[in-house]
């Protein structure tokens, strides 16, 4: 069961974003009225883009002290420009 745990984030990455999602995400982005935690609704339809967004937020450019467990946190992290980046980057990989 180790093994199989072990192989399954790096199976998710390896997956295709759902083509709607980044675009809502931006969308969301642009709109005056949105909040964080309407961006982190949207990003938790699509768990390879969730899983992308983490793994980010954790990575050694960010230099969190402690681990990122959360969306709301880790989109507070990478703030709305770089969502919108790594949304389009995304999509643009599909």
């Amino acid at each position: 069961m180790e093994g199989v745990l072990s192989v399954v984030p790096n199976s998710i990455i390896a997956l295709p974003v759902l083509a709607e999602i980044p675009q809502r995400v931006v969308a969301t982005i642009h709109d005056p009225i949105s909040s964080v935690n309407d961006i982190v609704a949207i990003i938790e339809e699509d768990a390879v883009l969730s899983t992308k967004i983490l793994s980010l937020a954790n990575s050694a450019y960010f230099a969190t002290v402690t681990e990122i467990n959360d969306l709301t946190t880790a989109c507070s992290r990478l703030g709305l420009r770089q969502m919108a980046n790594i949304a389009t980057t995304m999509s643009s990989m599909n």
